[in-house]
């Protein structure tokens, strides 16, 4: 087909490509380049405008071999070798890429776009200093909005995310196609990190919708949507990038998702397909990989591998960053006051609040931590006063018996001269003695104190270790738990804890437990589901449909959960056993209304509540209240550990317990 095409016809076809590409329409732009790029002498100009349609359709193997084909005729060719280097770092291969779009830069230094193209490279490698000079020189030589856009990407790799999100507006409302696309793009980055997830999410939705959301930037909508709380978006776009040619950056991502999602050995898997890609591909990204690592091995409890990797990381530029650096800080705070060192990990988390303001995990760390320095200040300080007054108190004892024995000693002198002198020094000196016997004994009362500051110190590591598992069992959804029930968990967890030092019948701590879940389930269940109906208007009609019988002014409904929501009965809340027997009979036609309101609040999966009813019922039988179920034996402990872990930790090997399931998918 060589010499089908003259240069006119190749250069008119060129000029179409070059308009579709503008607006964003790559396939058509690759139609309409394919005669052109037949030609055996296709310009290189054609070849690169190809690649990069290919590119944006996410063809990166093929965009290779067009420019690869480009560079064997014209090696030295500037614009081939930019987009070359450009294509590089979009395979993680960021130096590679830079050291060829330097090469181009050499040859057309003052050409704008190639220090766009070469600050964007930079900028992938994380040469955050580089890539803002890049993007200042572009700027002076009339780079114009590309310039801009590549700035305000650089601001909010450096954290001034204000000024992104300026930066990239301007240029969203001035410009049109795929720059305004991008400028999009860089401002959901810049909201997202400057703790605006949900409006992050919006822009996100808004270019997804009109087709605008490269594949390479499905992973940073996908981590919007897990901070935003639409797990369920996420977890999609995570299967949609998977599909494709996943880069490094994004399988890193994708672990720092189930790392909030509270999944570390997911995390792990994902980071194993991070390390795989080996050492260049780590160029610039070592230290989130690091941090990410590290935050998943500390969920993992593999304390001293993720305390190894917090610390090299520390040790790394990144550290000042305001997102990088304080979620580093955050982990290592955690270490801290699992250690027991409270001081540092306070310290730690006012770090990581300088650093992000708006951080809630380092918000409530410190806030826990606070307290427990205070508690521990304050009963090192009782401890010390009592400390100084007994030694002063021994040293005025001292100093007065020394007295008297100077006394003693001149009376000695006078001895043949007064001899009721010395019965009277002798009294005196035995007065001292008993004074001094008095203060020995005092000093034998000092293992009492011991044992009362081990007593209190056993009271703070058992304050600790329960404030700890409840914010672990709540781990991401502590803000959608209703107080009251957070504060019955803590209670039930403290007496757990201070049953593993003495004796406590199991049953003492489960009805604490059990009273917890009734709660919650009273809360999230019964009462909100009372909100709703009152919100849609459908009180009336919910009573109506599940009415068994009527005798005049008196009614009968079909279970007691019903009755709850009629005002005319005055019945309490429902108890534990109506509220499973409601989900038990969640798919009988009296309760579609319960059932639209549970699909519509707690988008989880139907078969969660047949599980939810089941763990109920057990808990009646074997936990709470064994001996009106025919079991003759007291609650063990067995049973206790088993409800506990799956209430609060790993219920049905989901690896969150049956509560934070729950939160976790509230809309």
């Amino acid at each position: 087909m060589a010499g089908k095409l003259n240069r006119r016809k190749m250069a008119a076809l060129l000029e179409q490509a070059g308009l579709h590409q503008q607006r964003g329409e790559w396939q058509r732009s690759l139609e309409v380049l394919a005669p052109v790029v037949e030609e055996r002498d296709a310009p290189a100009e054609a070849l690169g405008v190809y690649s990069d349609a290919l590119r944006k359709l996410d063809r990166a193997d093929e965009a290779r071999a067009v420019l690869e084909r480009a560079l064997k005729s014209q090696p030295d060719e500037p614009s081939t070798l930019a987009r070359m280097g450009s294509l590089l770092v979009d395979e993680s291969r960021p130096l590679e890429g830079v050291r060829l779009l330097e090469r181009a830069k050499r040859a057309l230094g003052r050409d704008p776009s190639v220090l766009v193209h070469l600050g964007f490279a930079q900028l992938r490698a994380h040469l955050l200093d580089q890539a803002q000079a890049s993007g200042e020189a572009s700027l002076q030589r009339g780079g114009g909005d590309e310039a801009k856009l590549l700035l305000a990407a650089v601001k909010t790799r450096k954290g001034d995310y204000r000024q992104a999100i300026a930066m990239a507006t301007a240029l969203e409302e001035k410009t049109t196609g795929p720059l305004r696309a991008a400028a999009a793009s860089v401002r959901a980055d810049a909201l997202l990190f400057s703790g605006e997830a949900a409006a992050a999410l919006e822009v996100w939705k808004g270019l997804h919708a009109s087709g605008q959301v490269a594949p390479g930037q499905l992973p940073h909508m996908a981590y919007a949507a897990q901070v935003a709380g639409d797990a369920e978006l996420a977890s999609r776009l995570i299967e949609q990038r998977m599909e494709g040619r996943p880069a490094v950056e994004d399988r890193l991502l994708f672990a720092q998702i189930f790392n909030l999602r509270g999944k570390p050995a997911e995390a792990l898997a994902m980071l194993d397909g991070v390390l795989a890609a080996g050492a260049g591909a780590l160029t610039g990204i070592r230290y989130e990989v690091l941090a990410t690592r590290a935050r998943a091995l500390r969920l993992l409890g593999r304390s001293g591998e993720a305390r190894e990797m917090l610390d090299d990381a520390a040790a790394m530029p990144e550290y000042v960053l305001p997102r990088l650096g304080a979620r580093v800080r955050i982990d290592r705070g955690h270490l801290a006051a699992e250690e027991g060192d409270f001081e540092k990990a306070d310290v730690l988390f006012k770090e990581a609040l300088a650093l992000d303001p708006g951080d809630p995990e380092a918000a409530r760390a410190l806030e826990l931590t606070s307290r427990k320095v205070a508690w521990k200040s304050e009963l090192q300080a009782g401890a010390d006063a009592q400390v100084a007054a007994a030694r002063a108190e021994a040293d005025a004892l001292g100093r007065r018996f020394r007295s008297r024995e100077s006394e003693l000693d001149a009376l000695r002198r006078e001895l043949e001269h007064v001899k009721a002198a010395q019965a009277k020094a002798e009294a005196a000196a035995d007065a001292a003695k008993a004074a001094v016997k008095a203060a020995l004994e005092r000093a034998q009362l000092a293992p009492a104190r011991a044992v009362a500051e081990e007593l209190a110190t056993r009271e703070l590591e058992i304050e600790t270790k329960a404030d700890d598992a409840v914010e672990r069992a709540l781990f991401g959804v502590r803000d959608r738990c209703p107080d009251e029930v957070v504060r019955l968990l803590r209670v039930a967890e403290r007496t757990f804890q201070k049953a593993l030092y003495i004796a406590l019948p199991a049953a003492a701590v489960a009805v604490l437990y059990a009273g917890a879940l009734e709660r919650a389930l009273v809360v999230l269940l019964a009462e909100r589901f009372g909100a709703w109906l009152d919100e849609k208007k459908r009180r009336q009609a919910f009573l109506d449909g599940a009415v068994r019988e009527r005798r005049g002014s008196s009614v009968t409904y079909f279970n007691h959960f019903v009755e709850a929501f009629d005002p005319g009965v005055g019945v309490a809340a429902p108890s534990l056993g109506e509220v499973e027997r409601a989900l038990e009979r969640r798919g009988e036609p009296f309760m579609a209304a319960f059932v639209e309101f549970l699909r519509e609040r707690y988008p989880v999966p139907d078969v969660y509540f047949g599980e939810l009813a089941a763990f109920v019922q057990w808990t009646k039988e074997r936990v709470r209240d064994p001996a009106a179920h025919g079991r003759a034996l007291e609650v063990g402990y067995e049973d206790l550990r088993r409800f506990r872990d799956e209430l609060l930790f790993d219920f049905r090997g989901k690896k969150r317990g049956a509560l934070a399931t729950l939160l976790g998918a509230t809309a």
